[in-house]
């Protein structure tokens, strides 16, 4: 999926063309967690995580892919 790889690769030149793995490190040395159960968000929590995020309409229209309710379940069981 190569889905706005433009603003990807603007990212990376900001942190010097260094890989994903130095931006997690960098968001990591700051403290911040990247996942959802760090801030007490559980399995439950998602299906009505998913239900806002489709109702939320404006969200979905700026996207540079075509987003399912699946996509949107995947991403968040996958930052749990």
């Amino acid at each position: 999926m190569d889905v706005r790889a433009d603003r990807i690769e603007e990212i990376i030149k900001l942190f010097g063309g260094k890989d994903l793995t130095a931006i997690e490190q960098f968001v990591h040395g700051l403290g911040i967690s990247t996942k959802l159960s760090d801030y007490g968000i559980t399995e439950p929590d998602i299906s009505r995580f998913v239900d806002d995020v489709k109702n939320r309409t404006r969200n979905l229209s700026v996207t540079p892919k075509q987003v399912t309710p699946d996509d949107i379940s995947t991403l968040y069981h996958r930052a749990l």
